[in-house]
């Protein structure tokens, strides 16, 4: 049997008796029935004592019956005496009752002997190390005067009070800290049992326990890979003073942090993407020599590349496309490279690429044609579209450009003065864009029909094939550039000198952020006026990007017309297109990574080769 120190301390003292949320609540809510709880236990234990001397007494009568008849009167006296004394209690504390009666228990209580003040100050003060030394306390053999006594449980915050995420409870987060007891009469110590859930305690001088302060921490989030520094913010209590244990800090796997002490910072870096909690010591200003538990949680944010998938459309799939596709073509003149890569979106979902482009130089001759499409990604088979755009666009401008028609155009430039809005360089602008816009009405009807034909073979509305189109024409040469263009949808074409930037083409936008429009039989009415016309000095490039490309780096119209954008991506791209590996270069440049813009991207350069880039 456990002796009253033994059960006292498991009670009061033991951690997870302490952290049970029903002790806790009595504790907090009715303290003065701390020492009725430590009386209850008391009697209890006497009880026992008695029934088992009782028991011992019976099988003594019943093995030796030649006892002297005086002794065996003497003995069942004694017996009847500790009945009397113990009988109302037992009857009371069996598992089989729930109440008491208050009058009969006063009244058997009042007949019992008052434990002496040593003993019941053992009972209240206890050191662990004793408990296996300390005897019971035995009852004196008449009433004791009623005693005063005040007590302080002694309770090692570091070892009865474990952790807690994100918080630490200061000197009173044990359970107990000071305990005041004033004790009138043995008959204070019983209440009714159905009096403990009162919340309200029954006499001014019994026990008051004062609930310990909150300390709260918080630190910043933390990114994978990432450096990191941050100070550890008390947010609760505000403005309290804290001092850290430098060498205390403990955490966890893959978060490679240390404290820095002088600094009172964080700082290191983190490996894994998780909510993780570190633990710490740290002191107050108000009693600075009582060293206390801390924990804090630190959220850890992936990196966003890390999130996204890459998965291959399904092997049923109409109108596969590779993920990725590029060209270089070589001038005495001018370099052109074109690339064109699967976005991150379209990865992570297992789709195709929607993008498309072909390039051509006329043979022997300074004309190119470059060209891109970009199907819609509402569209089922806009992949297709595009496809079918880009190789009609290829294909006609290559009939286009036959020897007659290459003279003729060369000689309407020759007369051409740049810079001269006189009549006669009227007249020939004239000329020169009535022939390029029956070409590319031609081109803009043909593709029509052949998505028409295609949507009829799916069995599905022409819509399924939507999609962009940018042309450039162009004759580059040494010192003067002509360019023809024409365009339906978003993305750019642009003209860059270190002098001048000059967009060849205006996009178009929808009533709402993302929409556009798509080569169809509506455009039929603004159709000359998507065709734009220019002859240059001194161009060194010409940029044709989708939209995959365009907002990540201008982001809106107003960024298209900021010069220093558009030299910062000339700086970046020029030595590419120049590079032994362009087209394979291209297609690595053009997978950066820029959050909320992950579509597909294609790109054509072309790249004046005796124009110098400056580092």
């Amino acid at each position: 049997m456990k002796s009253l120190e033994h059960i006292v301390f498991d009670i009061l003292r033991h951690p997870e008796t302490q952290s049970d949320p029903a002790f806790i609540a009595f504790i907090h809510k009715n303290p003065n029935h701390i020492m009725t709880l430590l009386k209850l236990v008391e009697h209890m234990q006497r009880h026992d004592q008695n029934l088992d001397q009782e028991h011992s007494q019976k099988l003594d009568q019943k093995s030796d019956e030649k006892l002297d008849q005086l002794h065996s009167q003497k003995l069942d006296e004694k017996h009847s005496q500790n009945a009397l004394l113990i009988e109302p209690v037992s009857a009371r504390v069996s598992p089989d009752t729930t109440s008491l009666n208050k009058a009969e228990t006063l009244s058997s209580v009042a007949h019992q002997p008052t434990p002496s003040s040593s003993s019941l100050a053992g009972a209240l003060d206890i050191a662990p190390e004793s408990l296996a030394k300390k005897p019971l306390p035995q009852p004196t053999s008449s009433p004791q005067p009623a005693l005063h006594v005040e007590q302080k449980l002694n309770t090692d915050p570091t070892q009865d009070v474990g952790l807690v995420q994100g918080l630490c409870h200061d000197q009173q987060a044990q359970m107990i800290d000071n305990v005041s007891v004033a004790i009138e009469s043995d008959a204070d110590l019983i209440p009714e049992l159905s009096s403990i859930n009162d919340p309200q305690p029954q006499g001014a001088n019994m026990t008051s326990i004062t609930p310990a302060p909150t300390y709260r921490f918080q630190v910043n989030n933390a990114r994978v890979g990432q450096d990191y520094q941050a100070q550890i913010k008390v947010v609760y209590p505000e403005q309290a003073q804290i001092q850290f244990v430098a060498d205390s800090f403990v955490f966890p796997e893959g978060l490679a942090l240390r404290f820095d002490a002088e600094n009172n910072r964080l700082h290191g870096t983190v490996a894994l993407a998780q909510d993780s909690v570190f633990h710490f010591q740290f002191s107050t200003a108000r009693q600075p020599e009582q060293i206390l538990q801390g924990s804090c949680k630190i959220s850890v944010i992936a990196d966003p590349r890390s999130l996204w998938q890459i998965n291959e459309p399904a092997t049923e799939s109409v109108f596969r496309k590779a993920h990725v596709d590029s060209q270089r073509i070589k001038h005495p003149q001018f370099n052109i490279v074109a690339a064109s890569r699967r976005g991150r979106s379209h990865e992570h979902a297992g789709t195709f690429r929607d993008d498309d482009f072909s390039i051509l130089n006329i043979a022997q001759s300074d004309w190119s044609v470059l060209c891109l499409a970009d199907g819609a990604g509402s569209a089922s088979y806009s992949r297709e579209g595009a496809r079918i755009a880009v190789e009609n666009v290829r294909s006609l401008m290559q009939q286009f450009f036959n020897p007659a028609k290459l003279v003729e155009l060369d000689q309407i430039l020759a007369q051409w003065k740049i810079g001269n809005q006189g009549p006669h360089n009227n007249q020939l602008a004239q000329q020169i864009h009535a022939q390029f816009y029956q070409q590319y009405h031609l081109i803009y009807k043909t593709i029509l029909e052949q998505i028409d034909v295609q949507a009829l073979a799916m069995d599905c509305h022409a819509k399924q094939f939507s999609t962009t189109l940018l042309i450039a024409v162009l004759k580059h040469q040494a010192e003067q550039t002509f360019i023809c263009t024409f365009s339906v949808g978003d993305g750019v074409i642009a003209a860059y000198s270190p002098q001048q930037i000059r967009l060849m083409n205006v996009a178009d936008s929808g009533e709402f952020a993302g929409q556009t429009k798509f080569l169809d039989k509506s455009i039929q009415h603004d159709f000359a006026n998507r065709i734009k016309m220019g002859y240059f000095n001194q161009i060194e490039a010409l940029y044709l990007m989708t939209d995959g490309i365009s907002d990540p780096k201008f982001e809106t119209e107003q960024g298209l017309a900021e010069v220093e954008k558009w030299h910062a991506l000339h700086q970046a791209l020029a030595p590419i297109v120049k590079a032994e590996d362009a087209e394979q270069q291209l297609l690595e440049w053009m997978h950066f990574f820029k959050p909320g813009h992950h579509d597909d991207r294609s790109m054509i350069v072309l790249s004046d080769r005796s124009s110098a880039v400056e580092g």
